[in-house]
């Protein structure tokens, strides 16, 4: 697997972005340039030259924990000169980058050791997101901020999971009896959250992910100085994709991560994954997710992406939807209509649009009985 680094074509990328966010308070290209600093010294250098302006400093720490960029952030600003930043920022950048060090390391090792324990009871399971992606993707835990430890099991292993987890002091927290891909579980000192997957998204999305396909292409990375069974880098791209479109890509990280993952597979089969994409409905979403990378990200899309990329027009104005609400900052201002708007323009299939709407019909039919029920009960 090839470390993360800065392509051939690096700067013509970082150049086309500075035209796309021309004019955007310097807040937010403070923040954009920090997702590429450390593989672009161009990005860096503007960086330099905005911290020498009026900054808002309590806009550009909100922003980047609400992005989940703050390691980021703190390597670049300190990269261009800590003599910049004031006192007070500095403890609060230092302080949050600890913390995430301090966190990726307790994942980690909780990761190997649930891991571990399933596979000693004849489950196994396989990591995505969380420390597991870092390290693929950034090659250091610190630079990427986690959260919660994500971890895919097949549905049939899941009551013994369950038990498993319940072992190592987990409770299960999900409540709604309809969740239908995954079960959050806290460990009882608060300290670790884990989910617990059997599909990639819940039938409300209505997407064909094959997971059994997950499970017969594997890779595996260093975790904890064991060798751990991984996802392969295409389904992880899909993974990735679909959890972005999810979450109509309100993270500036979930895009980064995308742009990382062209950084790190310079010699991907862009053709093949396009043809898995094409069978499951996500082309494109995965268009989309290149566009984001490549106008938000930095990142330099090698010429088949880039053609593939282009072959749907629409996926430009769904690129600006998002664009601008990062802009903005509206993303949180979207209501459930906006929402299934984009989740309906972001399916190139009739029959996709059609499933989406039927199981959004559906869910809301069930949800007002499940009301009512419980007023007469």
């Amino acid at each position: 697997m090839s470390k993360p680094g800065v392509m051939a074509s690096e700067t013509t990328a970082t150049l086309d972005r500075r035209r796309i966010h021309a004019g955007w308070r310097p807040e937010l290209d403070i923040l954009l340039g920090a997702t590429s600093a450390f593989v672009d010294s161009s990005a860096q250098e503007r960086i330099r030259q905005l911290l020498d302006g009026s900054i808002d400093w309590d806009s550009l720490l909100e922003s980047a924990q609400r992005h989940r960029i703050v390691p980021l952030l703190n390597r670049a600003l300190r990269a261009a000169g800590e003599n910049r930043i004031p006192a007070a920022v500095q403890t609060k950048l230092h302080a949050a980058s600890f913390e995430n060090v301090w966190r990726s390391l307790l994942l980690i090792g909780e990761t190997a050791e649930v891991l571990e324990m399933f596979k000693a009871n004849g489950i196994q399971g396989l990591p995505y997101k969380g420390p597991a992606l870092s390290i693929l993707l950034y090659g250091d835990t610190a630079l990427r901020q986690c959260g919660d430890l994500d971890i895919l099991v097949p549905e049939k292993d899941v009551p013994k999971a369950m038990e498993l987890l319940a072992t190592r002091n987990y409770v299960c927290v999900t409540t709604h009896a309809t969740a239908d891909k995954d079960r959050r579980f806290v460990r009882n000192d608060g300290r670790v959250v884990v989910e617990l997957h059997w599909a990639v998204t819940s039938q409300n999305f209505a997407c064909r992910f094959d997971v059994e396909r997950l499970w017969h292409d594997l890779s595996h990375v260093k975790l904890a100085g064991r060798s751990i069974a991984h996802v392969s880098p295409e389904n992880l791209l899909l993974i990735l994709t679909v959890h972005g479109t999810k979450h109509h890509w309100e993270r500036l990280l979930w895009i980064l991560d995308i742009a990382q993952f062209v950084r790190v597979y310079p010699n991907f089969d862009w053709v093949r994954t396009f043809e898995v994409a094409t069978k499951y409905g996500i082309a494109r979403m995965l268009r989309l997710a290149l566009t984001l990378a490549r106008d938000l990200g930095g990142a330099a899309l090698p010429p088949t992406a880039s053609r593939l990329v282009a072959a749907d027009p629409e996926v430009q104005r769904l690129a600006n939807q998002i664009i601008h609400s990062v802009i903005d900052g509206t993303h949180q201002n979207w209501t459930r209509a906006d929402k299934s708007s984009f989740f309906m323009a972001v399916r190139e299939r009739r029959v996709d649009k059609l499933r989406f709407a039927a199981r959004m019909i559906v869910h809301a039919v069930s949800t007002r009985v499940r009301s009512a029920k419980g007023k007469t009960e």
